[in-house]
């Protein structure tokens, strides 16, 4: 269950749902969507895409309805915002209910730039006040890092580490004709917080005979995030995930060697 990512999101569809499926598990994923369908095995309950933070905040009815309707052996939901959701799930039936932890949520809220500066600590307190009881009455919690699971009790933690799967890359880096020439990857986010502006800027400092490339796989936050990675001059190409793959979308940018 996720009311923020879509469908096919690399962690949640094909990952997690795809391995469960091959495990033999029927596996039902209620997510942002088109439509309901069928994909790989895996059927789809379609949520529409939220015009703003606010309705996708107050989407988590829907996505209990959906899900209490389908009477499921073990329900797993992905988003902070479904904890009310998981909880009563918990509560109302005798399902097994996992909490998927994509990010520390405490910590990411002091970067939310939508969010007054005044008003993104009081924020991070409070949803780690109440994260931290609601994972102890659900049945597991998984961690997409080590250093997120040490937040949580670890009687009930699993950690699976959130790599990328290089069998989903459309076009999957070609071998150079020099072996000496490395390309380097990042998938996930992409915005400031996540580091990218150093990242992007790091490639400046390898030896310019290099030729060494960055490929990014994400999307920009803010849109207008993008401009600045630009402004590096670096080497770079930059793709976005469409439908259940991804696709380039962005232009090779030059490297600006170091005066």
């Amino acid at each position: 269950m996720t009311s923020v990512h879509s469908a096919f999101d690399p962690r949640i569809f094909h990952k997690e749902a795809k391995s469960l499926v091959k495990a033999g598990y029927e596996v039902s994923l209620i997510a942002q969507h088109s439509q309901d369908e069928i994909a790989d095995g895996i059927r789809i309950l379609a949520l529409h895409r939220p015009r703003n933070r606010l309705r996708r905040m107050l989407g988590g009815w829907r996505v209990f309805r959906l899900a209490r309707r389908e009477k499921a052996d073990v329900y797993h939901f992905h988003d902070p915002e479904l904890l009310p959701v998981g909880l009563l799930l918990k509560l109302l039936t005798k399902a097994k209910v996992v909490y998927d932890v994509h990010e520390d949520y405490p910590a990411d809220i002091l970067t939310k730039y939508w969010l007054p500066t005044g008003l993104r600590r009081p924020a991070s307190i409070i949803f780690d006040l109440i994260e931290r009881p609601v994972s102890t009455r659900v049945d597991s919690v998984v961690a997409a890092t080590d250093s997120i699971g040490n937040r949580f009790r670890k009687g009930n933690l699993t950690v699976i580490h959130n790599y990328p799967v290089p069998a989903l890359l459309e076009r999957p880096p070609r071998p150079s004709p020099d072996p000496q020439i490395p390309m380097l990857v990042y998938a996930g986010a992409l915005s400031k917080e996540r580091g990218i502006t150093e990242i992007v800027e790091a490639m400046r400092y390898l030896d310019g005979e290099s030729n060494a490339k960055l490929l990014l796989y994400g999307r920009f936050s803010p849109g207008s995030y993008e401009e600045v990675v630009r402004g590096q001059r670096v080497l770079i190409e930059w793709h976005i995930w469409v439908g259940s793959r991804p696709k380039i979308c962005g232009e090779r940018w030059l490297r600006q060697p170091l005066d």
